[in-house]
């Protein structure tokens, strides 16, 4: 692999999403036979177990193959990448093991080696899920238990709301940035280096430069690549993920055309009025307080 150019690494790489979602097709079908096929009038479905099984172990390796490509294309957490890298190809092996042991005709051991097959097959999807959306991809939005029951929550001390004391970057510019870009650019992947999960890496991005200039929101690229075009190369966020509002694109303006400070509250900075909705929506609830005990 010395003698290939990154380009070509990245290019055949970037092949890994689309192919990886054929050998999780091919073996939830497979699982779904071999469910239906338990009642006498669904067992003719067995009959499709080899031809399911002669698609899904080349995909797999082919997936893997590609995904190690690109792995190495680099702007990842090491040890998550080597996860999902090792579990994959563990999977791959496994899919083979049930082609084998499907042709030579060993039941008992066959329904074993799928079973522990697609159980693998949801470990390395939750690295894979990890390293391409973030750790809390899946949990990110999900509805507080607490906020449903009373039906609002109080507003907690990092928030405006609960004395502020907590600074404006903390309380609203931090939680915009981890809804729409940390996922790409933070701890456990950092597309091009950058990363934006703490100030002190916003203000010293090492490989792609000063996105941030204090004071300068036109000359600094936090702000400038959200105005891009949709469509158009270098727009951020990318199409097809969560887009920032016309309001948090006007927060994080206003907040680097006034220096972009990260200890002072929005009441020291006067938040405009228009902006002010941001607040109440950003806002991190606190846990409810545990009732007394008679």
């Amino acid at each position: 692999m010395s003698d290939l150019s990154p380009e070509i690494i990245q290019f055949v790489g970037r092949f890994h999403p689309l192919l990886v979602h054929l050998p999780i097709g091919f073996l939830v079908l497979l699982a779904s036979f071999e469910i239906l096929a338990c009642w006498k009038r669904m067992q003719p479905l067995t009959v499709v177990r080899g031809s399911v099984l002669m698609l899904t172990v080349p995909t797999v390796i082919l997936s893997s193959v590609c995904g190690w490509l690109l792995g190495r294309s680099g702007g990842y957490d090491p040890l998550l990448l080597e996860w999902h890298r090792w579990s994959g190809f563990g999977v791959a092996g496994a899919c083979l093991l049930v082609l084998i042991l499907h042709y030579l005709n060993w039941r008992a051991a066959y329904a074993v080696a799928l079973a522990c097959t697609l159980i693998s097959l949801v470990w390395v999807s939750h690295f894979g899920g990890s390293l391409t959306h973030g750790p809390n991809y899946l949990t990110r939005y999900l509805p507080s238990i607490e906020s449903r029951a009373v039906g609002s929550a109080p507003v907690g001390p990092g928030s405006v709301g609960g004395g502020g004391e907590a600074s404006l970057f903390t309380t609203l510019v931090q939680p915009v940035l981890a809804a729409k870009c940390v996922a790409c650019h933070g701890p456990v992947k950092a597309k091009c280096g950058l990363r934006v999960d703490t100030f002190d890496e916003i203000l010293h991005s090492p490989k792609c430069g000063p996105i941030l200039v204090p004071g300068n929101a036109a000359a600094s690229e936090l702000v400038t690549l959200l105005d891009y075009p949709l469509y158009q190369e270098g727009h951020m966020p990318p199409a097809g993920e969560p887009q920032m509002t016309a309001d948090e694109i006007a927060l994080l303006r206003w907040w680097v055309d006034a220096g972009a400070p990260d200890d002072k509250t929005a009441a020291e900075m006067k938040l405009p009025a228009n902006l002010h909705h941001l607040l109440n929506s950003h806002a991190v609830p606190l846990p409810a307080a545990p009732e007394k005990q008679p």
